[in-house]
C-alpha cells in the first residue's frame, strides 16, 4: 500500500484537482488529507469526496505539523506528500509500486523528469535531471543557488520512501522549518540510503502566485542550516571553481569508455553517479542506467 498525504489551507481553487489525480490512481492507495481550518471552500470539497479519502479540517502549527499528523495516521508501506496545488500523472503511483515491488534493495526514488504546470494545470515544462547521489547532495549539489557548484532540487511532489527508511531518519519532518522541509528531510534519508531516479513523469509542480516556493532565499537559507546539521557543507568557492571546471569535460559519455576498475576508481575519488531505472520493452522491463557527474 501507498500512504499519500495532502496538507492544505486555503487551496481550494486547487484542492480538488491534487484530490482526483491521488484517487483515480491504480494502485492500492491510502489518502490523509489535512485541512487547517481553511475559510474557502476547501471544506465543502473534502465533504463531497465520496471514496478513497480520511480528512480532517483543524488548526495546525504550519505545513510540517500537517504532514507529521497526517503521516501519524498511515500504515503503508511506501511513502509520500501531494502539495494541494500539484497533482500526480494517471498510474503514477502503479509506477512507483511496481518498481519498490521489484527492486526490494531501493529505500526512495524520485523522478528524473521534472514537469511543471501553470496555475490552470497545463503541463508546459519537463525538464530531464538525471543527477542524484548521496555524497553530492551532502555537499550543496542539489541545492542551486548563486555561485555555488550546483544541479537540480530533488522533486518533492514526486519522491517516494519505504516506511523502514522513515523510521529510521526519525519518523517525523522538522516542524521548526518553515519552508525547507522537505530538504530537511532529503538531508537525512541520505545518511541511510541512496536516492533512485526513475525515467518517469510521476508528480507535476503547479506554478501559482500565492506558493511559498516563491521565497527562494529564505528556502536556500534555511535548507543550508539543515544539511550542516545533517553532517553536510556546501562546497567552498576553490572547490565549486575546480569542480565547474572538471564538469566541462567528465561527461556521462567519456565515463562509459573507461574500464570499469577505473569507473570504480573515479568513484572512491569523488566522481558521482546516480542509479536511474528506465522502462525497457523487454522481458526485465526496468534496466538501471548510470548517469555520471562531478
Amino acid at each position: 500500500m501507498i500512504s499519500i498525504v495532502t496538507p492544505s489551507l486555503n487551496q481550494g481553487q486547487f484542492l480538488e484537482s491534487a484530490i482526483r489525480s491521488v484517487v483515480s490512481q491504480d494502485a492500492d492507495v491510502e489518502y490523509v488529507v489535512v485541512d487547517g481550518g481553511s475559510d474557502d471552500d476547501s471544506v465543502a470539497i473534502l465533504e463531497r469526496q465520496e471514496r478513497g479519502i480520511s480528512w480532517t479540517s483543524e488548526p495546525d502549527g504550519g505545513q510540517f505539523d500537517a504532514l507529521n499528523k497526517g503521516f501519524s495516521r498511515t500504515t503503508g508501506e511506501i511513502m509520500g506528500w501531494l502539495n494541494a496545488d500539484d497533482f500526480y500523472v494517471p498510474n503514477a503511483l502503479a509506477v512507483v509500486d511496481e518498481i519498490f515491488r521489484e527492486f526490494p534493495e531501493i529505500e526512495w526514488v524520485t523522478s528524473t523528469l521534472a514537469a511543471t504546470a501553470n496555475e490552470r494545470g497545463a503541463v508546459f515544462a519537463v525538464k530531464r535531471i538525471p543527477y542524484f547521489d548521496r555524497r553530492a547532495f551532502m555537499r550543496g549539489y542539489n541545492l542551486p543557488y548563486r555561485d555555488h557548484h550546483a544541479g537540480y532540487f530533488v522533486p518533492q511532489e514526486s519522491t517516494f520512501w519505504r516506511r523502514t527508511l522513515w523510521e529510521r531518519a526519525g519518523a517525523r519532518l522538522d516542524e521548526s522549518s518553515r519552508l525547507a522541509g522537505d530538504f530537511e528531510l532529503w538531508s537525512r534519508f541520505c545518511t541511510h540510503a541512496d536516492l533512485w531516479g526513475v525515467h518517469a513523469v510521476l508528480g507535476v509542480f503547479r506554478t501559482q502566485p500565492a506558493q511559498r516556493s516563491r521565497a527562494y532565499d529564505e528556502y536556500v537559507a534555511e535548507a543550508e542550516r539543515a544539511l550542516e546539521r545533517n553532517g553536510g557543507r556546501r562546497y567552498s568557492a576553490r572547490e565549486t571553481s575546480i569542480r565547474r571546471r572538471l564538469a566541462r569535460h567528465a561527461t556521462s559519455t567519456r565515463v562509459w569508455r573507461l574500464p570499469t576498475p577505473a569507473r570504480a576508481s573515479l568513484e572512491r575519488h569523488g566522481l558521482y553517479a546516480t542509479r536511474e531505472l528506465m522502462w525497457m520493452n523487454g522481458p526485465d522491463r526496468w534496466a538501471i542506467n548510470t548517469n555520471y557527474f562531478v
